[in-house]
């Protein structure tokens, strides 16, 4: 049976889409273990246990303990943690839209339309706006390629964060850090990331607005 969904929309978008979004996921996965790495505090104790799963429900809370965490690190690796940073703030509003838009395809042009709104400015005199341009296939497959090269570079960050608390004998203070502790791990991690995370055709082209990453 098919959904109505899939009646509003074609099947490659939506495999797109949820290939997107759970990209997105990844990275929010991942920037929470860099945030962990940075802090070198046990995350599984009682005193720093529930701190950390409220930050991992909260995507405001992760992107700015983010920026935060590049000061617990050395110069080289704060850096591209700021770097990191800057990307995931610059696409907030449009990764909200790709959550909460409700989609569907102009009939008179083909091209995907979503009906979504957001808002600007301090709470009491916000200003509201409503998306209305139309957006292209291609557009989502570069904003699907633009997500995965951000997944890939933060879990690069990561592996070095990780690597320099091992040098420092603190590889295994935090959960994430026993975690990647253990080589067979590691080894499927690398196995993952060195696998294209869209199996079928290269993506290039242009920067897209669209999306944005994470």
């Amino acid at each position: 049976m098919k959904t109505l969904v899939e009646n509003m929309l074609p099947a490659r978008f939506l495999a797109d889409f949820a290939v997107y979004m759970q990209t997105c996921a990844h990275i929010e996965l991942a920037v929470w273990h860099i945030i962990q790495l940075a802090r070198n505090e046990d995350t599984e104790t009682e005193q720093h246990l529930a701190s950390h799963l409220r930050l991992k429900m909260s995507a405001y809370d992760l992107r700015k303990e983010l920026r935060k965490a590049s000061r617990l690190c050395p110069a080289h690796i704060g850096i591209r943690i700021c770097d990191l940073a800057n990307k995931i703030d610059e696409g907030f509003e449009n990764r909200n839209m790709a959550a909460h838009g409700a989609w569907h395809v102009d009939q008179t042009s083909g091209k995907y339309r979503v009906e979504h709104y957001w808002k600007r400015g301090p709470k009491q005199s916000a200003q509201f706006f409503h998306m209305a341009e139309p957006i292209t296939q291609r557009q989502v497959d570069v904003a699907v390629e633009e997500a995965d090269t951000l997944l890939r570079s933060c879990v690069d960050v990561r592996s070095v964060l990780f690597e320099w608390r091992a040098r420092r004998g603190e590889g295994e203070v935090t959960m994430i850090g026993r975690a990647l502790s253990d080589k067979g791990l590691q080894a499927d991690l690398a196995k993952a990331w060195a696998t294209d995370i869209r199996n079928s055709t290269k993506l290039v082209g242009p920067r897209s607005c669209f999306f944005g990453t994470l």
